[in-house]
């Protein structure tokens, strides 16, 4: 899962906009596309990476709830994607662009992407090698 904090795109002044999460489930089918980006064109000035999914993107949003008194309250708990019930699911969702504050920051955050997907689709693999293993030979087959 990637936790990200959401900004409107509709208004500059973060001041009055509530504090909102949005939780992006990482799978197999979700990847960067450099191609929606600046990055496959200009790779040493470009900020922004895009992450898609062809099928829709698997998240939520979560936002906070102001008090009385100005303060924000989050539930980062609901941020979870297995937690969430009458939660926001975002549908419809392709694809999600995220602004980095230098282009050094965004090579580190995809090549972590990068290392955690490939740990991922790692375990995948394994995890299917044993299912064979364990049954590819039948234990439950009758001797006859």
């Amino acid at each position: 899962m990637l936790p990200l904090r959401a900004q409107e795109q509709t208004s500059a002044d973060v001041t009055n906009q509530i504090l909102s999460l949005v939780s992006i489930v990482l799978d197999v089918d979700t990847k960067i596309n450099s191609r929606r980006c600046q990055c496959h064109r200009q790779p040493e000035s470009c900020t922004y990476v895009v992450i898609e999914r062809e099928k829709g993107l698997l998240a939520r949003r979560v936002e906070a709830e102001r008090t009385n008194n100005g303060l924000e309250n989050l539930n980062l708990a609901a941020v979870g994607a297995y937690q969430i019930d009458g939660q926001a699911v975002m549908r419809n969702v392709k694809r999600v662009r995220i602004k980095f504050g230098s282009v050094a920051d965004r090579k580190n955050f995809v090549a972590t992407f990068e290392s955690v997907r490939r740990v991922y689709l790692d375990s995948l693999e394994r995890h299917e090698q044993l299912r064979r293993v364990i049954y590819g030979t039948s234990m439950f087959e009758s001797e006859r």
